[in-house]
């Protein structure tokens, strides 16, 4: 009996060992028993495609499985079309951006030339101010120097007018006027030292010819003074004193007939200041 059971064993073992050989043997056998080994849900990539495939595989029949390879071509086709729709609007995309920035940088280049056009015109600005403050400085002193030159050897016109009066106010605006007359007079022979003759021969003749208007105009009133008049001017001892230079003028006023006596003796009591 256990020469039974044993035999039983061995020609099992042989059934078992005859039947793995046969399904190596078999490619078929092969690929389903690497199917079957196969952890397919780790991988990912045969989810995915599985997960693709049951969009257009609904049932697994003879005829789906016939046009399975026209379909995953029609889809590729398909995909591929829309990667192309696609990629067209981001080339197109692309485009507007490159005009975009082609018009950018036009614009910028022209606003380059404007600055550039605006910097030089700013430079020539700027050089013309500078200038025309220089010129400015001049001028400043110039006019300086031109007022000086007033203040020193020209009259005003009220003094000019004044003296030249045929009917002149006698008074301290007058002398004031006779007296600026002998400055300038002075002035002009430092002016004469300079080497300007011409100038100063030209302001000393002006000024010579005011004061002998002025001279002129107080000895005529002088003379009213001592025809028509019977009280003292004040005026009359200052004007006096600016004819002393002039000895016969002077000495004309003195032998003067009446009432010149009268005038006399009020000259003589208030004495001269």
């Amino acid at each position: 009996m256990v020469e039974s059971k044993a035999s039983s064993a061995s020609d099992g073992h042989v059934e078992t060992s005859m039947a793995k050989d046969g399904s190596a043997s078999n490619p078929l056998s092969r690929k389903i028993n690497k199917i079957l080994e196969s952890r397919i849900e780790n991988d990912k990539a045969a989810v995915e495609a599985l997960k693709e495939l049951s969009l257009f595989f609904p049932e697994n029949s003879l005829k789906a499985r016939r046009n399975l390879r026209g379909q995953i071509e029609r889809r590729s086709v398909t995909i591929n079309q829309e990667f192309v729709a696609a990629l067209k609007e981001v080339k197109d995309a692309v485009d507007a951006i490159y005009d975009d920035v082609k018009t950018i940088n036009s614009q910028c280049s022209e606003m380059k030339t404007k600055l550039q056009a605006a910097k030089a015109e700013t430079r020539h600005l700027t050089e013309q101010t500078t200038k025309l403050h220089k010129q400015r400085s001049v001028l400043e002193m110039q006019q300086e120097v031109a007022k000086a030159f007033t203040k020193a050897f020209l009259m005003t016109p009220e003094e000019v007018a004044l003296l030249r009066s045929t009917n002149p106010t006698i008074g301290p605006a007058f002398f004031a006027a006779l007296d600026k007359t002998q400055i300038i007079k002075n002035n002009t022979k430092h002016l004469l030292q300079t080497g300007e003759q011409t100038t100063a021969l030209e302001v000393l003749s002006y000024s010579s010819e005011v004061r002998e208007a002025g001279v002129s105009g107080l000895y005529h009133w002088l003379l009213n003074q001592a025809r028509h008049t019977d009280t003292l001017s004040a005026a009359l001892p200052t004007a006096m004193a600016y004819l002393e230079d002039r000895p016969q003028l002077f000495r004309y006023e003195l032998v003067w007939p009446p009432p010149w006596p009268t005038w006399r003796t009020g000259l003589s009591s208030s004495g001269p200041s």
